[in-house]
């Protein structure tokens, strides 16, 4: 009996290691999928970091980018500014140095540059601002008048110096300045191939606007010179005497025709100087347009390099804190994997 009871007493205790043992298993194992549950959690926020953090570090690449291709802009920008610039001043020398004006308008701008003449408001092509489809007709027209110094004082003084210098030039004094509308007749300017008059296409001057009407007032631009014929017979049927002796027409090649026979020829070449005189006006005004327009560009493309800038650097110092929240969820993955690998080998 007494090997019994021990008998029974020792089942009694294994029993009771074995039920400790199931209890001992059963928690291990509510550890393990708690564990288990803890590795998922942080194994996904662990690569939602590193999903952010690489995000980020494309879009910074992205930024950078755009920030490289702004400053290339912005090179070629300053490249074009500087080059129209050169050009403008290039044409701004050529008109400081007189070049292309005859000997006598020379001699006067660089006396009144001198204060040796008094009352001398520059060169009439300065004034003057024409199409370039018009500039080989208006030369034409012009003639000696294209570099013609205008002076609103006394002409004998110019004229004096001139003499005493034994040159020869085309002045204007302003007081033969006339408002008048020389020339308006639609029976010729309404004719095929008559463009109209040649004054009313030049433009530019405000003060000295009668210029205009008193030099190309009585000039018709006819398209070719196989209009020439016909105009003028329209000219002399309107039975306009006072008009035959003024009356010109000038193609828009510079070809010049007199209703009263003579004619005067210009090629595309032989007025290069004076054509040349004549489009300062037009080409730095155009270059100037364009030199704004190139300036508002790069303002523009500055602000946009500015913003793109500071996104850059806002973006860094954001990346520092994705890195540190990055580092901080895989130490926590590494921790958490540990623990649970402790788990299973217990």
């Amino acid at each position: 009996e007494i090997l019994l009871d021990n008998d029974k007493k020792a089942l009694v205790e294994i029993e009771k290691q074995i039920n400790q043992l199931k209890d001992e298993h059963a928690k291990i194992h509510s550890e393990i999928h708690t564990a288990d549950e803890l590795l998922d959690r942080t194994r996904m926020a662990h690569e939602a970091e590193e999903k952010q953090h690489q995000e980020q570090i494309d879009y910074m690449l992205h930024v950078d980018d755009a920030v490289r291709q702004v400053e290339l802009k912005l090179a070629k920008l300053m490249s074009e500014i500087s080059g129209t610039q050169a050009h403008i001043d290039v044409i701004d020398q050529a008109e400081f140095n007189l070049i292309g004006y005859s000997d006598g308008t020379q001699s006067l701008i660089e006396a009144s540059r001198k204060s040796e003449l008094s009352g001398i408001k520059g060169v009439l092509s300065t004034h003057l601002t024409v199409d370039e489809e018009y500039e080989l007709a208006t030369a034409a027209a012009l003639g000696d008048f294209m570099d013609a110094v205008i002076i609103d004082t006394d002409p004998e003084q110019a004229i004096n110096h001139l003499a005493a210098q034994m040159k020869r030039a085309a002045l204007l004094p302003t007081s033969m300045l006339s408002s008048d509308d020389l020339f308006n007749i639609p029976e010729i300017t309404d004719l095929n191939g008559v463009i109209g008059k040649l004054s009313s296409v030049v433009t530019g001057i405000t003060e000295y606007g009668g210029f205009l009407n008193i030099l190309l007032g009585d000039v018709i631009i006819i398209e070719d010179r196989k209009y020439a014929k016909t105009v003028i017979n329209r000219i002399k049927q309107l039975n306009l005497p006072d008009y035959h002796s003024k009356i010109r027409l000038v193609t828009l090649t510079g070809e010049l025709f007199y209703v009263l026979g003579p004619i005067i020829t210009s090629g595309l070449k032989t007025d290069r100087k004076q054509q040349t005189i004549l489009n300062r006006s037009r080409q730095k005004k155009e270059l100037i347009g364009k030199k704004n327009l190139l300036i508002g560009e790069k303002e523009e493309l500055d602000k946009k390099f500015s913003r793109l800038r500071e996104e850059y650097k806002k973006l860094n110092e954001a990346g520092e804190l994705i890195k540190q929240k990055r580092l901080a969820a895989l130490d926590e993955y590494e921790y958490t994997l540990a623990a649970v690998n402790k788990l299973q080998h217990r």
